[in-house]
């Protein structure tokens, strides 16, 4: 409410375009499963309450999991997963064959997304986002 989604777009790529700022996005992708609760999923319960799509948010979601359970980025190179469940993430996603697979695993992990968001309409959507980003990479999925 109140925000030009435009310009924050444009300050959050200024912001990591200065080297002065010392953040790469991989410090920003680190401790995920400790970031999506207090960060994300509040909005993802607000949204679903209010009767709308958590569209964005499942997108989010979709692409944390990807990062943490592919082992390599849209271009081959590998990715080291720095997380403090990455052995239960890794635990979770071990027999994950499918984008619903892996969303079914990862949003079963309760510390991670409790157990209202384990089925309906946001786990539908995370599942649709996998398969996206798995059929056509992450920037293009973004687009």
């Amino acid at each position: 409410v109140g925000v030009d989604l435009d310009e924050y777009r444009h300050a959050v790529r200024r912001r990591f375009a200065n080297p002065a700022l010392g953040h790469t996005t991989r410090q920003v992708a680190m401790d995920g499963s400790q970031k999506l609760g207090p960060r994300l999923l509040g909005t993802v319960r607000d949204l679903l309450a209010a009767g709308r799509q958590p569209e964005y948010a499942a997108l989010a979601t979709a692409t944390w999991m990807r990062y943490v359970t592919t082992g390599r980025s849209d271009t081959g190179e590998p990715i080291t997963v720095e997380d403090p469940l990455a052995e239960r993430i890794a635990a979770a996603v071990a027999d994950a064959a499918t984008p619903a697979a892996v969303a079914d695993a990862l949003l079963g992990v309760r510390e991670i997304f409790g157990e209202d968001l384990r089925t309906g309409p946001f786990r539908d959507l995370v599942v649709e986002w996998l398969a996206r980003l798995a059929a056509d990479g992450v920037t293009a999925a973004a687009r």
